[in-house]
């Protein structure tokens, strides 16, 4: 709870999210990406503590078997939670800082939704797909995406070059600022 209140005090958080954090779920073998749970506008304490609960119990989901099982994968890992302000997101989606369908570095390739990211995770809506040249950022997609693209673009080389290789970045923007909810390799 300590840690909770000072969460809602640094940040003036209203609500949270609870998203699962693996060391499995990303990997060179394996992406665990929309099989574990996640558990958004989480307002009270009690609603928190019982959506940390949530996303560690799929942790023995049988699609988690399933997918685990299909990856070659042993079946003895754990799982952490993280606990993040809820982002009501206008606009979601995600950034490849490289395309991982060709292979080529030419081009960071995305999509997004409109509102909360989760609909596009879990395949729930159609995305919107833009492309962003590598070198000047030139952005090619949707006109509602277009005054975010040179930020997104931007934060997507920052945090190519922090990691040090290619990113799948979580993104969204709410009231016009963007916000990175999650990066990992590609």
């Amino acid at each position: 709870r300590q840690n909770l209140t000072q969460l809602r005090e640094r940040s003036k958080c209203t609500s949270f999210a609870a998203r699962s954090s693996a060391l499995c779920e990303d990997t060179e073998q394996a992406s665990f990406a929309g099989e574990f749970e996640t558990v958004l506008n989480l307002d009270s304490d009690e609603a928190v503590f019982s959506g940390i609960l949530e996303v560690r119990k799929s942790l023995s989901a049988d699609r988690v078997r399933v997918y685990s099982k299909a990856q070659d994968m042993q079946f003895d890992f754990d799982i952490a939670v993280i606990v993040q302000c809820m982002v009501p997101s206008d606009i979601a989606g995600v950034l490849f800082t490289t395309d991982p369908v060709k292979g080529s570095r030419l081009n960071m390739v995305g999509n997004f939704v409109y509102g909360l990211g989760e609909s596009l995770v879990s395949g729930d809506a159609d995305a919107h797909v833009f492309t962003m040249d590598s070198k000047k950022g030139t952005y090619s997609g949707p006109n509602d995406m277009k005054p975010y693209a040179r930020r997104l673009f931007k934060l997507g080389k920052k945090l190519e070059k922090l990691f040090g290789m290619p990113q799948d970045i979580e993104w969204a923007v709410s009231a016009g600022q963007l916000y990175v909810l999650q990066s990992r390799p590609v």
